[in-house]
């Protein structure tokens, strides 16, 4: 997944012609974008790997993401606005939720359709 992530990172920059020197807004909304779906497929990885309480194994991922994005928020790179950093601490984490959700409930829905089988 993160491969993935890198990949479509730079298959962003070649796209829309973003170099060191110009980093546009719309690149990072981009990354945001990338950012939050890693989280989702991290999430849902993780509670799909759960062996019980799926949904809580997704929110200690969640967590865990939380203390990055703040991490980094708190100690800012160089040329990455306040924005970006601040946007990846509250949807990065909400990602990694979703996709444990998503999962847990695909799980509900199968236990569901067993017993009335």
């Amino acid at each position: 997944m993160a491969f993935a992530l890198l990949i479509a990172t730079i298959a962003a920059a070649l796209a829309m012609g973003v170099t060191a020197d110009s980093v546009t807004t719309s690149y990072f909304q981009v990354l945001v974008a990338c950012a939050t779906l890693a989280a989702a497929f991290g999430g849902y990885a993780t509670a799909s790997l759960a062996p019980g309480r799926h949904a809580a194994h997704a929110a200690i991922l969640a967590t865990m993401v939380l203390i990055a994005q703040a991490s980094t928020a708190l100690n800012p790179p160089a040329n990455q606005p306040r924005w970006y950093l601040m946007t990846l601490v509250v949807v990065a984490p909400l990602g990694a939720l979703a996709g444990g959700l998503l999962r847990q409930r695909q799980r509900r829905g199968r236990t569901e359709v067993s017993r009335k089988a």
